[in-house]
């Protein structure tokens, strides 16, 4: 009797191991996109952060200078002829800017990026409840920023000049149901002035080094 009691309970120790081995699957399988997809939100939004931060820090510590970047050549009656860019001081930002967002993207941890479960069952009811799920950047493939400039009407006789940098991170990131890849992009203006007058029919982008 002993015996037959041994052999049923290892049996039922048995169904209750594949039925959770089973079960594991099916979340995996079934889950395991929207579990993907969740973190990948979750990073390229805290990466877009990170990139505005880091560009707004180098904007306020006056490492973005706009007379040092942009610079306006005129004629002998004080009109604008030509918009030049120095390519020196706009790569020397670009530099300065890719290697602080480099360490603040692989600095950042898994309690800044993690998914609370809710997000993925029923967000529809239980966005950010619940347990979370460990997210962590891995890896930065790559990165790369450049500049462009727009000119646009501010009023009657007055033109916007606005120089932008676009940044752009491409990243692997490491989740409990396996890696997923995000490229994230922002652009951030960096400089900006009004010109008065005619505007110029000249823009170059110049290395002043």
């Amino acid at each position: 009797m002993n015996r037959k009691k041994r052999v049923r309970r290892r049996w039922l120790l048995m169904l209750l191991l594949c039925v959770f081995i089973a079960s594991v699957l099916l979340v995996h399988f079934r889950y395991s996109p929207f579990v993907r997809e969740a973190a990948k939100t979750r990073v390229v939004n805290a990466v877009s952060a990170a990139i505005n931060e880091a560009v707004n820090e180098q904007i306020a510590n006056g490492s973005v200078n706009y007379e040092n970047m942009v610079l306006l050549e005129k004629n002998a009656d004080g009109g604008i002829t030509a918009v030049r860019t120095n390519m020196a001081e706009a790569n020397r930002l670009k530099t300065e800017t890719m290697s602080l967002l480099g360490r603040r993207i692989l600095d950042m941890d898994t309690s800044e990026l993690s998914v609370p479960l809710g997000n993925v069952f029923l967000p529809e009811f239980f966005t950010g409840q619940g347990p979370r799920i460990p997210v962590k950047i891995i890896a930065l493939t790559t990165s790369d920023a450049g500049f462009s400039t727009r000119f646009s009407a501010a009023g009657i006789n007055q033109t916007l000049q606005q120089t932008t940098l676009t940044v752009s991170v491409s990243l692997t990131l490491l989740t409990p149901v396996g890696t997923e890849s995000a490229v994230v992009s922002s652009d951030i203006v960096v400089a900006e002035t009004t010109i008065v007058g005619t505007v110029p029919n000249t823009y170059l982008q110049l290395d002043e080094g």
